[in-house]
């Protein structure tokens, strides 16, 4: 109940027009796997949101929609589960045939007082059908009770829409709301054909180039009659042929009961011998597994299962969490994440609540491309959630930090420079991503890994909050942009950007700011790449790009009356210029021409004009006349 009660403090961003609220959930799984009966279910079990608003929920199961090619494809429904947030209040639970995608004559009705979460209904009698209503009357309100859903999908739950002249059942996906209820039926499909069903694939180990891994799967025998005789045929491929290639075949070597399931992980001894190794050089592969018996009728649909896998080999330099909330909540999430389990973990803040001053029209912008409806919510990884704020968000957030800390990456190395023109307010943003050897699929047969993807790039401020510094979210510098080119291995994506720096300070700029970037998959929003730059080094248009061997300034940062030094490690014959610039460009002094013997350097004080960021360049010409520029910044108080 507490966990409720702080999950109210968050004010819901959209849903008051439909009349529907969503609050977040605890985002635990809620649904065990039931170990013989068949469980029909279109939410992912977790206990992601929590809605009220509305007296009836319902979802419209569709059986036929499974095994379309078949003449006979009912559910014989013996009972239902569904999870409560909030115990202690009653419940209706029916049955209702289907007209038009709405309910239309009731079938069966159960009522009880919810007192647990997971609650299992049996039905008096079993109902055979191809399409059913599950209908569950709950006056849900503002202090509970409320009903529970998943993350994803929405058209097959629907709530009662009463803010019409007619009420009538409307999915939450064309609410707005990509969400399902957590309700299943429990039972046995009536098939014409008998139906071995591959429920899951999964190569489990460390996907890592070269590591040992091993099948793990999941088959259920929807038929009548014992299976003696399955087996799965395994076909692994790359990029190309001579990257890697495997095939062979899986002997299912216990009988498969009728109605029942069997289930084969990597640690079951008799399936030891399927360990294999994954290619040595880092690629991605194209994993398709083929469940056969020896009924030949069984040619459907769901008995294959095809599975990309990144074989990376670079460490992600950055693990993003990404936290949507209110002005209230920063405190307690801040302090939540204020000793995270990785040092490469980065807590970013966005607030899209536009009552808040610390909102924008950016933050909001992330918050619907991710399709959440409430506050807070933890992103990490792009793909991980936490609703809400409870006792277990410590512990959650550490777990799921440490789960990303293994995450690798396509990109070897990535380069941020920011390049501040002499004339005009715009900083020009130049960012290069290199794939030094990693092989992709690149044909129009396979999921294009670019194409699929995003690109975004994002300046965050540091912000004081009580005793903590944290980056919240400034603007958007690039937003779900494409990546141009191929990126196969050995090649470099570079995009370039600017923005306008006319409500900056540079001194801010460089001082407070930081640039995060990352590239992100559309379908499951898993970062294949994170990194930041800080803006420590704002160049002139005409600066290169090096990275000085030997390079000093000290003390940096520089306070009172002391002189700067300079000093480098140059070689023999190389003669240096050394010069001072603010962050305008406009140079302060010159060393003139000097030489190793001439080093260290000492300047005045009284060069700089004030406190502030400014820019020592080193210009180096050896003895055949070659040059080279290195920049450094540096700060004085």
């Amino acid at each position: 109940m507490k966990r409720i009660l702080l999950a109210l403090t968050a004010i819901t961003l959209l849903s008051t027009a439909w009349g529907i609220v969503s609050l977040p959930g605890s985002g635990d799984p809620v649904f065990p796997t039931p170990p013989r009966t068949y469980s029909f279910s279109y939410s992912n079990g977790n206990a992601d949101l929590s809605w009220y608003g509305s007296p009836q929920w319902a979802v419209l199961f569709d059986f036929k929609a499974a095994y379309p090619s078949l003449s006979l494809a009912q559910f014989a429904i013996s009972g239902a589960q569904i999870y409560f947030p909030v115990t202690g209040d009653s419940v209706t639970v029916e049955l209702f045939t289907d007209s038009a995608n709405q309910p239309q004559t009731r079938v069966a009705q159960i009522r009880s007082l919810v007192s647990q979460n997971l609650m299992q209904f049996a039905f008096p009698t079993t109902i055979q059908t191809e399409k059913i209503w599950l209908l569950v009357t709950y006056n849900t309100n503002y202090y509970g009770p409320y009903m529970s859903a998943s993350n994803g999908g929405g058209s097959h739950s629907y709530y009662l829409n009463t803010n019409v002249s007619v009420p009538y059942f409307q999915s939450m996906a064309t609410a707005g709301f990509n969400c399902e209820f957590l309700i299943s039926v429990q039972g046995e499909y009536l098939l014409s054909n008998p139906d071995l069903e591959l429920q899951s694939f999964a190569l489990e180990g460390d996907l890592l180039p070269g590591a040992s891994v091993a099948p793990a799967f999941t088959i259920y025998n929807h038929s009548t009659g014992t299976i003696n005789n399955a087996s799965i045929a395994l076909q692994i491929s790359s990029p190309t042929t001579a990257n890697y290639s495997l095939e062979t075949t899986i002997p299912i070597i216990s009988p498969i009961a009728p109605k029942s399931s069997l289930s084969v992980d990597a640690a079951s001894i008799p399936y030891l011998i399927h360990h294999f190794n994954l290619p040595a050089n880092p690629m991605q592969i194209k994993v398709r597994a083929i469940l056969s018996s020896e009924n030949a009728a069984d040619t459907l649909f769901n008995n294959s299962k095809t599975i990309y896998y990144n074989i990376f080999e670079h460490e992600n330099p950055v693990i993003i969490a990404e936290n949507f909330l209110r002005n209230t909540e920063v405190e307690m999430l801040g302090a939540a994440q204020a000793n995270p389990p990785s040092e490469r973990l980065h807590s970013l803040f966005y607030f899209p609540v536009l009552a808040d001053s610390l909102s924008n029209l950016g933050a909001v912008n992330r918050y619907s491309w991710y399709s959440l409806f409430s506050t807070p919510v933890t992103v990490i990884g792009g793909t991980e959630r936490i609703s809400g704020y409870g006792s277990t968000y410590q512990n959650q957030f550490n777990q799921l930090v440490l789960t990303h800390s293994s995450d690798k990456s396509l990109i070897n190395t990535g380069q941020a420079v920011f390049v501040l023109p002499q004339q005009g307010e715009n900083l020009q943003i130049q960012l290069s991503l290199r794939n030094a050897s990693t092989h992709l699929f690149n044909s129009a047969t396979e999921p294009n890994l670019l194409t699929s993807s995003r690109f975004f790039v994002a300046f965050f401020k540091k912000t004081a909050f009580e005793n903590r510094d944290l980056y919240v979210f400034n603007r958007w510098i690039a937003f779900a942009d494409t990546i141009n080119g191929s990126l196969q291995a050995g090649e470099t994506a570079r995009k370039s950007y600017q923005t306008s720096l006319s409500n900056i300070d540079l001194n801010d700029l460089a001082m407070n700011y930081r640039l995060f970037y990352w590239f992100q998959h559309l379908n499951t929003g898993t970062m294949l790449y994170a990194n930041y730059s800080d803006l420590n080094t704002i160049m002139s248009a005409d600066d290169e790009i090096h990275t000085p061997p030997a390079f000093s300034c000290y003390p940096n940062p520089l306070s009172g009356t002391r002189n700067l030094t300079l000093k480098s490690g140059d070689a023999a014959g190389v003669s240096s210029c050394y010069s001072i610039f603010n962050l305008r460009g406009q140079q302060l002094w010159s060393s003139g021409s000097v030489s190793r013997s001439d080093l260290p350097l000492e300047v005045p004080r009284t060069v700089f004009t004030g406190s502030g960021i400014y820019i020592v360049r080193m210009e180096t010409t050896d003895a055949k006349g070659r040059k080279q520029r290195f920049s450094k910044k540096i700060t004085i108080y």
